[in-house]
């Protein structure tokens, strides 16, 4: 996309239809001590959400690409996420029935505009730890006794987020606690079926 708007004021392209999507994020940091880094970015398309989920685990920053389709109705939810953070590549479908791998569910479009959400949300709020560009900021998290985690949150942004016993939240305004309850609970973020050919 060649739209450079902030985070809030995204622009998706729907054949001849532009909408204007207000991405919601959410982000949790924690000292050694808890060892935590929790990113979460969505945006709402009718019923259904698509958005980045990225979990420190195992010394990485476990992340993936995801729908939920039927968010917001009654209907069945299904959730389908990429494997690890490849946004064009195979994708992994849960419902009641089971698990299954599926071929890449979203437009072009969608994929385009969660590529452009995820880069511009990294820009604006984390740092990776062994990038040659992050080095100074490796050095203030050493200077006020933070630990480094494989991605970390900038150091002004932290200092903004609200904080309690060393655990740092924060979300924007108007996100929904539900959707972020929802994926701690659902199984296909914590334990994916083996990658292979979908059908």
């Amino acid at each position: 996309m060649k739209n450079c708007l902030p985070l809030h004021e995204s622009i998706f392209c729907a054949g001849q239809t532009r909408l204007i999507m207000q991405a919601k994020f959410h982000l949790s940091y924690a000292s050694d001590l808890h060892r935590l880094l929790e990113t979460l970015l969505y945006i709402e398309a009718g019923k259904d959400l698509f958005g980045w989920y990225g979990l420190l685990r195992n010394q990485g920053l476990d992340a993936s690409y995801y729908m939920i389709e039927n968010f917001y109705t009654d209907e069945e939810t299904i959730v389908y996420r990429s494997h690890e953070d490849d946004l064009y590549g195979q994708w992994q479908m849960e419902s009641g029935h089971g698990n299954e791998l599926v071929r890449n569910p979203l437009s072009e479009a969608m994929r385009h505009e969660l590529e452009h959400l995820q880069s511009r949300f990294i820009h604006d709020w984390l740092f990776f730890d062994g990038d040659p560009l992050a080095q100074n900021e490796c050095m203030d998290y050493t200077s006020h006794h933070l630990p480094l985690y494989a991605a970390n949150i900038h150091l002004k942004k932290l200092a903004r987020m609200s904080s309690s016993d060393r655990i740092w939240e924060h979300h924007s305004a108007g996100f929904d606690e539900n959707v972020l309850e929802f994926l701690h609970k659902h199984r296909t973020l914590r334990h994916p079926v083996s990658p292979g050919a979908a059908n």
